[in-house]
């Protein structure tokens, strides 16, 4: 389950790290373009995201814990 989460979090970081030096050396304008990739990031990716995360909690082992 970590590499999920992980996997969310480099990649929100790498978005970061992508259009903070572009909007703040290049052209401040390009704040729109980071809010179109926000929103595609939560709109389009979070979704199959949750759904991949969700079937592979289903697909985890089980503990069988009798009581002694």
């Amino acid at each position: 389950m970590r590499r999920y989460k992980l996997e969310l979090v480099g990649l929100t970081l790498a978005a970061i790290a992508v259009f903070v030096p572009l909007i703040v050396f290049v052209d401040g304008s390009l704040i729109f373009l980071a809010a179109v990739a926000a929103f595609a990031l939560v709109f389009v990716y979070l979704p199959f995201w949750r759904r991949r995360i969700r079937r592979a909690a289903q697909e985890a082992p089980r503990w069988q814990l009798d009581p002694e």
